[in-house]
């Protein structure tokens, strides 16, 4: 687990942007929008390197994805929230996008937003782990497993 430095916030905001964004940018529903960019190369070049381009990632996800489909969309709030908390897991415990996405996904977190918005980062993070038996520290192999075995 590292500290959240001003790159850290940098990237997190610019992702709850993206989040944002997206909104007006497709018709289609936020959490395949989410989806799609938490499994997507972009994100993977923001994971490894910190690397935030917003334009290829749109244009990636635009080359590679319907993002028309579904018509459930999130509130602005939610999806900025969102965003900034995928980032922040990211970014401080060093975990790659997909592995978080695979812990909960962009529908199940949207729904948190309620409860969770006003704690720290890193207090929602906590409870989410807690609520799901996941532990920060395991692998990505016992992650899948608890998933596949629940």
């Amino acid at each position: 687990m590292k500290e959240l430095d001003e790159l850290g916030i940098n990237l997190c905001k610019g992702q709850g942007n993206l989040f944002v964004e997206s909104l007006d940018r497709y018709t289609g529903s936020s959490s395949i929008f989410i989806k799609r960019f938490m499994n997507c190369k972009e994100c993977f070049r923001i994971d490894k390197y910190y690397e935030f381009d917003s334009a290829g990632i749109f244009e990636e996800m635009e080359n590679r994805y319907d993002l028309q489909r579904g018509k459930e969309k999130f509130d602005p709030e939610a999806m900025y929230w969102v965003g900034y908390l995928y980032r922040y897991w990211a970014y401080v415990y060093e975990k790659s996008s997909s592995q978080i996405y695979k812990i909960i996904s962009g529908k199940e977190l949207s729904m948190l937003y309620g409860p969770y918005h006003t704690l720290d980062p890193k207090a929602a993070i906590d409870r989410i782990c807690e609520a799901k038996g996941v532990d920060q520290q395991i692998s990505q192999l016992q992650i899948l497993k608890r998933i596949y075995l629940m």
